[in-house]
């Protein structure tokens, strides 16, 4: 069997497993440990594919520190074609990644 290594999820599978975590999570009470376990994993899958973190870098994810910045991005303006060449990006609704420690060879 060959390896796959540095081949993308499929979009419409991240969607999915993010779809799976969030039913079972909303099929148990909030407070519960599994839920807050469930949305956890979630939040790590999602970060991780987002900011094309791989095995222990997801572990490097602050969230403290993301949560501090959670609103700083969100009433950005999307411009009408975003991934066409030249498009500035710089105003668009984001998410602040805070991370700890070397994260792809350089101190973050």
């Amino acid at each position: 069997m060959e390896s796959a290594a540095d081949k993308p999820l499929h979009m419409f599978t991240v969607s999915k497993g993010l779809d799976m975590i969030k039913s079972d999570a909303e099929d148990l009470t909030p407070d519960a440990e599994a839920a807050r376990d469930l949305w956890q994993t979630g939040a790590a899958f999602a970060v991780a594919q987002i900011g094309s973190l791989r095995g222990p870098e997801v572990m490097m994810v602050e969230l403290a520190g993301i949560r501090t910045h959670l609103d700083s991005g969100k009433d950005g303006f999307m411009p009408d074609n975003p991934l066409e060449d030249g498009v500035d990006l710089f105003r668009a609704p984001h998410v602040f990644l805070a991370m700890i420690g070397k994260c792809k060879g350089k101190l973050v």
